[in-house]
């Protein structure tokens, strides 16, 4: 009997080790479509009011995210800027910088002229588990921030 607990609180670890790598960084699990997501989280920091007018886009992206007292973190796996950027571009028109960041990923970024507050939406590399693997960040960060 002790060495069948043993083997399943062994087994427990490792299955609970495995979910662990695989997840994004960040606090919460987001329950809503990132497409509501993103423009509630504006709104909620100050920015233009755009959750009346979302467009009809669908996206089925798993993503977490982190919220402190300037701003909200959203993570995505995997490089989904030319969607996310593209549903950007829909709901509040051309973003006010567009570049490439060092690792040859285009970023783009809204300033508080163009919606109340800072957006940006950039992909880079994270340590995830053993392997290295994209993420897409989207960082919205209130005006009196920065």
């Amino acid at each position: 009997m002790k060495k069948l607990s043993c083997l399943l609180l062994l087994l427990t670890v490792i299955v609970c080790s495995c979910g662990i790598k695989d997840s994004l960084p960040g606090d919460n699990r987001g329950r809503i479509e990132l497409q509501e997501f993103i423009p509630f989280e504006v709104k909620r920091w100050g920015g233009l009011d755009k959750t009346a007018a979302l467009p009809p886009t669908k996206m089925q992206i798993d993503y977490r995210y982190t919220r402190d007292a300037d701003g909200c973190q959203v993570y995505c796996k995997g490089d989904r800027s030319a969607e996310l950027q593209s549903y950007l571009r829909s709901l509040y028109g051309p973003p006010s910088l567009v570049s490439t960041n060092k690792d040859g990923y285009v970023f783009a970024q809204y300033g508080f002229k163009d919606i109340g507050l800072a957006l940006q939406c950039v992909v880079a590399g994270e340590e995830l588990g053993d392997t290295n693997k994209l993420i897409t960040h989207i960082v919205i960060v209130r005006s009196g921030a920065l």
